[in-house]
């Protein structure tokens, strides 16, 4: 791009940015379909989108109903991971993880349905599911394969963290 020109993306667009050298300046505008849902800061597009099967949208669906409706936003977020979103994904799995973490003492089921979806979405590259495997695997025990999925995370080099936690497991 040079001076002045601009990308516009839709809200179904995955987007990342690495800047070698100089210095990196964002400026994020976010546009609504009404006055109403910028006022509500809704988003009736995505509930739309959801309904219609659309899995980045039932992903963004979910996540803005999490706190307000945790059951449909549970529903969401397994209909967009059954199609293969992998930060749905992750997401899921992470949420079956910390419930089995929970107080140390949880449900075998929920561990099994961690490994289940964090797995899907590791073999896709997501480094946060790769370092979430690196907790089931932990937790199953198999410390060789908890370094192999964090050392996988790491080498992303994407969040500095993971190679502080692959540190902690060696």
């Amino acid at each position: 791009l040079g001076r002045g020109d601009l990308i516009a993306h839709s809200y179904d667009t995955m987007h990342g940015v690495e800047v070698d050298q100089g210095r990196r300046c964002s400026v994020a505008m976010w546009f609504a379909d009404s006055m109403t849902s910028c006022s509500d800061q809704t988003n009736p597009w995505y509930s739309m989108a959801a309904a219609e099967g659309d899995a980045i949208a039932q992903y963004n669906h979910a996540q803005n109903l999490r706190q307000i409706n945790p059951e449909k936003s549970h529903l969401l977020m397994t209909a967009a991971a059954t199609q293969g979103h992998f930060g749905a994904q992750n997401d899921l799995g992470a949420t079956y993880l910390a419930r089995y973490l929970k107080d140390k003492i949880g449900c075998a089921a929920d561990l099994d349905e961690a490994e289940r979806w964090l797995n899907e979405s590791a073999l896709q590259g997501n480094v946060r599911a790769q370092s979430n495997m690196a907790s089931v695997a932990v937790e199953r025990g198999c410390n060789e394969a908890a370094i192999k999925w964090q050392e996988l995370a790491a080498e992303q080099l994407a969040e500095p963290e993971q190679a502080l936690k692959l540190g902690l497991l060696y």
